[in-house]
């Protein structure tokens, strides 16, 4: 295999981290895709031309096509079902994610004590330092 040019994985990590950010300016596409109205709270169409081209102005075209693929009625509103199950579905990775971020946290409370009374009773190496 050839070996990658020089400063290759520089460049490819820019790469990366600006396809993976999440942009500095603008909205979240989960702020778009829904509306409701303010005194009422019922829920309120969202044209889906208005919100792809509001992400392609902001120059977010990754926002722009998801929004594209959302399903959408003949009149050219966002289905507000799908919508809902995608919202849903979302939040629900979101927490597995969190969930999985806090397992070292977890295992560090589990481990702590049990390494902490082998360090009290002078217990030989190999232990973590304190």
């Amino acid at each position: 295999m050839q070996s990658p040019p020089p400063n290759s994985f520089g460049w490819c990590n820019r790469v990366l981290f600006r396809l993976l950010s999440i942009p500095k300016e603008g909205p979240e596409i989960s702020d778009r895709i829904v509306a409701v109205d303010t005194n009422t709270l019922a829920r309120q169409p969202v044209r889906k031309r208005e919100v792809v081209g509001e992400f392609r102005s902001l120059n977010n075209l990754a926002a722009a096509t998801i929004v594209e693929k959302l399903p959408a009625g003949n009149d050219g509103s966002l289905d507000p079902d799908a919508i809902d199950r995608l919202l849903v579905t979302v939040h629900c990775e979101m927490q597995r994610i969190s969930e999985e971020f806090q397992h070292g946290r977890r295992v560090a409370e589990l481990l702590n004590p049990i390494l902490q009374g082998l360090r009290d009773r002078k217990v030989d190496r190999p232990l973590l330092p304190p």
